[in-house]
This record gives structure tokens, sequence and C-alpha cells, in this order.
């Protein structure tokens, strides 16, 4: 079996929806709930791709980032 791989591109500056407080790959944009499931939390853009690639196979995904975006990488190992 061959290893199905997603590709996130995250290099852009969002001059379009700026000014944002963080990259908009970890921008909040809707709520989950927590693993209890008591408290819903905030789920992140970046969140709702990679549940997607997921679904569809995908069992590698990679992001693309430009100098300066080290938020993404930063707010994803928090979730592990």
């Amino acid at each position: 079996m061959t290893d199905l791989i997603g590709l996130i591109p995250a290099g852009g500056s969002a001059t379009r929806i700026a000014p944002l407080p963080c990259s908009k790959e970890v921008y909040p944009v809707g709520f989950q709930r927590s693993a209890d499931g008591s408290v819903p939390r905030p789920k992140v853009a970046c969140e709702y791709l990679l549940e997607r690639m997921r679904l569809a196979g995908v069992n590698r995904a990679y992001i693309v980032l430009r100098e300066g975006k080290w938020d993404i990488p930063a707010f994803l190992r928090k979730r592990r």
C-alpha cells in the first residue's frame, strides 16, 4: 500500500484579511467539544483541513511555511 500524502500551502501573508493576531491557518473559525465533551474549545482552520484529509485516507501531511509563520507548528505541537 502506498502512502497518501496531504499538502497544506501556508506561505501567504493574508493581506486581504489583515490584520490578524496570528497566521490564518491557526485562526479560530468554529468550535468543537473538548475530549470529555463538557466545554467547547476553539477550532482553527487547519484542523478542518487535517480532519478532511484524514477522512480521505491521508496518513501523512506536510505544511509548506514561509519564514515567520512559526505559530503554526507551535500550535500543532500543543494539539498532539
